[in-house]
């Protein structure tokens, strides 16, 4: 049925299509030519819209990942219980709680 009813309304553009060039005196396309120029115009319009977007990236990390903080090599770790003052933040004079520390670290500061 959905078919049968895009073909009527295809057919029907091309009458109205030909009806507008005769009263502009200009000569209209085939019907097969007419079909082949509207699909390429309603792909056209797809394509843009089914562009895949490309996703925003961060900013790259500088150095190593292991070595960024003081050129040694860190790993995280996740505390069981309770939470601690962030020291890389408290550097930055912000204040804000972690459950993370470093367990590479002798005094196993929170990060």
């Amino acid at each position: 049925m959905f078919f049968w009813l895009f073909e009527v309304a295809i057919t029907n553009s091309y009458i109205w299509y030909k009806e507008m060039q005769k009263r502009y005196n200009q000569k209209p396309m085939t019907h097969n030519k007419f079909r082949v120029s509207l699909l390429k115009s309603l792909v056209a319009e797809k394509v843009d819209v089914f562009r895949p977007i490309a996703k925003k990236r961060g900013r790259p990390a500088e150095g190593p990942p292991q070595q960024r903080l003081d050129e040694r090599q860190h790993f995280m770790d996740r505390k069981e219980k309770g939470s601690s003052k962030c020291v890389v933040c408290m550097k930055s004079g912000l204040h804000s709680e972690t459950i993370y520390y470093c367990k590479t670290c002798a005094a196993l500061p929170p990060l």
